[in-house]
């Protein structure tokens, strides 16, 4: 994915519709439109929900590290968080952040992490369709920290078995909840958790306001000394 830079004027720049995952500048008659370091937290309570899988689905094991990398890079290479970077980056990232997380160096790996196997000689564990990595975040609770799947497995469901399946794991372990973060201008992300039935993480700041608020109600009005 490439950042989009049109010549327009600016008249037809102020009419652009604005997504908040994206900038938008306008230079030298050109509009610039940029991703954003921007995402959103959301969260899905955890219970049992039907499996109908096109693949077979099983735990993450450390002899699936390459496989991980591989299918990685083949759903992030033209996504927007790895917008204008070179597919030899994009690579070395995936390579990076998979082998932090098979040592534990993004959070304790959960066993309610899966992948999909898609079936093939010449590899012997089988390819990796695609993954759901759950972690322990260092508040103590379980984050799905990277789903991906691979583009000829895309829209077919898969990942909502992935999620499926591990939400089951985490219901036998006795949790409630499971967070999830993505790219706002990740618009297939977006609605992906939105159909799931994620939703907004309550926001840590607001509730600190309030209670902050209801405070100063129970204290009353302040008393100013001149």
């Amino acid at each position: 994915m490439r950042s989009r830079h049109v010549a327009m004027s600016l008249a037809e720049f102020r009419l652009l519709p604005r997504d908040p995952g994206w900038k938008y500048e306008y230079l030298d008659g050109m509009a610039h439109v940029t991703p954003r370091a921007r995402f959103a937290t959301v969260q899905v309570g955890v219970r049992s929900r039907p499996l109908d899988p096109p693949l077979p689905l099983r735990r993450v094991t450390r002899a699936d590290q390459e496989e991980l990398v591989a299918a990685y890079v083949a759903a992030f290479a033209d996504s927007v968080e790895y917008c204008d970077v070179a597919p030899e980056e994009v690579s070395r990232s995936a390579r990076e952040n998979i082998q932090a997380f098979c040592a534990g160096g993004r959070g304790e790996v959960l066993p309610s992490s899966c992948v999909a196997i898609e079936e093939a000689p010449a590899h012997p564990v089988g390819v990796v369709a695609g993954a759901a990595l759950v972690t322990r975040a260092r508040d103590g609770r379980p984050l799905l920290d990277m789903l991906f799947v691979r583009p000829r497995w895309q829209r077919r469901g898969l990942a909502t078995d992935l999620v499926s399946w591990s939400l089951g794991e985490l219901l036998t372990h006795g949790e409630t909840m499971l967070r999830s973060r993505y790219h706002l201008a990740n618009e297939p992300s977006r609605a992906w958790h939105h159909r799931f039935g994620f939703t907004p993480e309550p926001d840590p700041s607001a509730r600190a306001g309030q209670e902050s608020q209801e405070a100063r109600r129970r204290r009353g009005p302040s008393r100013h000394v001149p």
